[in-house]
């Protein structure tokens, strides 16, 4: 294996690993705080949605889209966020003690 530095000491695989977390802990925060904004505001969410989808589809196919679809699966949505956030998080923590 080609070394670019051979005067210096092979340092270890785990000495050249970087100990940031940053990037899990910044998206994590950010998709938290999307998750609580889905959850709050999912009613408002979906009525916006149906209404677009009227727009394009047509009155007939928005209320065959509109029955198959509640408010109830965009908060199933804003949970799943809010664990994926904090499990980001978690891991961005554990990261920087570890």
């Amino acid at each position: 294996m080609w070394d670019p530095h051979p005067d210096e000491p092979s340092r270890s695989l785990d000495a050249r690993r970087t100990r940031s977390g940053s990037p899990n802990l910044i998206v994590g925060l950010l998709i938290v705080f999307a998750g609580v904004l889905i959850v709050r505001h999912r009613k408002r969410t979906n009525e916006s949605i149906a209404r677009g989808q009227k727009r394009m589809l047509g009155q007939g196919w928005s209320d065959v889209a509109r029955r198959l679809q509640s408010s109830f699966w965009g908060g199933v949505v804003g949970v799943f966020a809010v664990a994926m956030g904090v499990t980001m998080i978690s891991y961005a923590v554990w990261h920087f003690f570890t």
